[in-house]
């Protein structure tokens, strides 16, 4: 899937680094519990960009354990 905003507009995400499709999966720590209200991005990812995020890190040997991916 390529991207349509951010910093790795028009990237592959086969070519994004591994933190930076940890946040897309995570919809940038949004909606969790003790990230300031001033560190949360005030957009929602799309859950195309939020499952081909998730994909990818699986596809690299990543797995979420919790709220982590390890």
């Amino acid at each position: 899937m390529i991207l349509r905003f951010g910093k790795y507009k028009g990237q592959d995400t086969g070519n994004v680094p591994d933190s930076y499709l940890m946040a897309l999966a995570d919809d940038f720590n949004r909606d969790k519990i003790g990230v300031m209200p001033d560190q949360r991005f005030k957009f929602k990812v799309p859950i195309e960009v939020r499952m081909a995020a998730r994909e990818e890190l699986r596809r690299r040997g990543y797995k979420k354990q919790g709220s982590r991916w390890i």
